[in-house]
C-alpha cells in the first residue's frame, strides 16, 4: 500500500504541465476498437536467504485516457512520456486509451474505460473532462483519479478519490509579458518602434482567459 501511495505521488509529478488543443478534423477513433499503447518493465527477483517465501508485490497499474490522440507535441505526449518514465523506473504497468477528438464520445470512451479495465490509478486531463472525472469518481470510489489542467466541483461531489493537478500559467503569461516589453524598448532590428504590445488569444478558455 504505502508503495502504491509513493508511485502515486511520483505520477503526480511526472504529468507535465503545458497547453495544446487538438484539431477539430481529427479522426475519431471508436471507444471499441480504439488503439491503446500498453507497456511494462522487466521485474527481476533476488534470492534471499532470510525469507523466500514473500510474495512478490502486486505492481501498481495506471491507465492513462487521452481525450484526443498522441503526437501532439504538448500536453498529451508529455502525460505519456510521464507514464513511460514510470514504467522503466518503478515498475508501473501502464496502459494508455485514445479517444479521439470527438468531444460526444469521450464520455462513453471513458465510462467504458474506468468499467472495463484493470487499473489502480486512472489519469484524465484538461478542463473539459471535469464533468466526466466527477461521474467516474461517485462511480469507481475504489479507484484513485489523477486529473491534470482541471479540478472537479465539490459541491456536486465529494471526489474525495479525485487528485487534481492545476497550473499557474497566468505567471507563465506575466513573464511572457515582461520579456515582450523588454524588446519592445531594446532598439533591436524587426521590433516596432512604438511602446506597444499585442496579444492574441487562440481560444476562449479559462486557461487563455486567466
Amino acid at each position: 500500500m504505502y508503495r502504491k501511495m509513493l508511485v502515486t505521488l511520483v505520477l503526480v509529478g511526472l504529468v507535465a504541465a503545458a497547453c495544446s488543443s487538438g484539431d477539430d478534423a481529427a479522426t475519431v477513433t471508436d471507444p471499441q476498437s480504439t488503439s491503446t499503447t500498453e507497456s511494462q518493465s522487466t521485474s527481476t527477483t533476488e534470492s534471499s536467504s532470510v525469507d523466500d517465501t514473500t510474495p512478490a508485490e502486486e505492481p501498481l497499474k495506471v491507465l492513462l485516457f487521452i481525450n484526443g490522440t498522441l503526437g501532439d507535441l504538448g500536453f498529451f505526449d508529455m502525460a505519456q512520456n510521464g507514464l513511460d518514465l514510470a514504467v522503466t523506473e518503478f515498475g508501473v504497468v501502464g496502459k494508455t486509451i485514445e479517444a479521439g477528438f470527438d468531444e460526444t464520445q469521450w464520455s462513453s470512451a471513458a465510462i467504458d474505460a474506468a468499467s472495463s479495465q484493470d487499473y489502480d490509478v486512472m489519469i484524465l486531463g484538461t478542463f473539459a473532462m471535469a464533468e466526466i472525472v466527477q461521474d467516474l469518481s461517485a462511480a469507481h470510489p475504489d479507484k484513485s483519479f489523477i486529473f491534470f489542467d482541471g479540478d472537479v466541483d465539490r459541491e456536486v461531489c465529494s471526489c474525495e478519490n479525485v487528485n487534481p493537478i492545476q497550473y499557474l500559467q497566468n505567471e507563465g503569461s506575466y513573464l511572457v509579458g515582461v520579456f515582450a516589453a523588454a524588446m519592445t524598448q531594446s532598439g533591436l532590428e524587426g521590433f516596432n518602434d512604438d511602446l506597444v504590445i499585442g496579444s492574441v488569444g487562440a481560444l476562449d478558455i479559462p486557461i487563455v482567459n486567466d
